[in-house]
């Protein structure tokens, strides 16, 4: 019977096959990975049955469903946290996820960024974006998305407007930004993905959120993620996003200087955007 002896002669055999003129890299990750999944199969002893089960069941996972699954099981988190160059004193950085369109249009700080229906809840979120030093900076980028009051995103969820809740806004003189939208409601995974986490009994929940990507000349680009205290969710994020110095306190105000005739949720959340010249010494 094989075991694990046996194993390590098979893949010294394996190796012994290169002839030199591969790409040093894909040899480096493709062993790597093997080395960790070939003595994990040997555990596991699956039958001939599970395992075509289990080719045929990546064989129809669509490039959304792998995407998911790599947010999910904190792959994207591993790989973004190990580039980041960002020091303790700049935002901290999070996920991207898979929901991002990279040409959303360009609209005025406090615009509207989507639909609002009559009786949607109205989020209102302004701050600062500032560097290391305090110092207000203007004309910065904030590329903007969430989901909408149903929990879904435009552009991978039909009969909504294909930028709905996506925009792209620069600061104020003052570094301020403002954003008005339909409040952002938790959405389960969907998909392939779903399912899975299902059949293993995990939790497939994500918390309100509102993501940003910010970038300016001369600082590292941003890519992250503002939360809600109090919310469901946060302390057992799915996708495990959800991090320290992120969440931000949730109010309800009654105020007609806000621009609207009924009560809205308001929030506040200051960016620290990190110089370029920073990023060796925070490495």
């Amino acid at each position: 019977m094989l075991d694990h002896a046996e194993l390590q002669v098979r893949r010294a055999h394996e190796k012994s096959l290169y002839d030199g003129t591969g790409e040093d890299r894909v040899v480096e990750v493709v062993e790597k990975l093997l080395d960790a999944i070939c003595p994990a199969i040997l555990d596991l002893r699956p039958t001939m049955d599970e395992l075509n089960a289990a080719l045929g069941y990546v064989a129809k996972l669509s490039e959304l469903d792998v995407r998911l699954m790599s947010w999910a099981f904190g792959i994207n988190q591993i790989v973004e946290d190990l580039n980041s160059p960002l020091g303790p004193d700049a935002t901290v950085n999070t996920v991207q996820g898979p929901f991002h369109i990279a040409d959303a249009p360009t609209t005025d700080s406090g615009a509207p960024i989507g639909l609002i229906e009559a009786d949607a809840d109205i989020l209102v979120m302004d701050g600062i974006v500032r560097d290391l030093a305090g110092q207000a900076l203007a004309g910065v980028e904030l590329d903007i998305w969430c989901a909408d009051r149903n929990g879904e995103y435009s552009q991978f969820a039909p009969n909504i407007p294909d930028f709905n809740n996506r925009a792209k806004i620069r600061t104020n003189a003052d570094g301020s930004y403002r954003i008005v939208t339909e409040m952002p409601q938790p959405y389960a995974l969907i998909g392939e993905c779903k399912l899975l986490l299902e059949r293993m009994g995990r939790q497939i929940w994500r918390p309100r959120h509102v993501h940003f990507m910010i970038d300016h000349p001369g600082f590292e680009s941003l890519i992250t993620q503002v939360y809600f205290t109090g919310d469901d969710y946060t302390s057992n994020d799915c996708v495990i996003g959800v991090k320290d110095g992120l969440l931000t306190e949730l109010k309800r105000v009654d105020d007609p200087k806000l621009g609207f005739d009924r009560p809205v949720l308001v929030a506040h959340y200051d960016f620290a955007l990190q110089p370029a010249a920073k990023a060796e010494q925070a490495a």
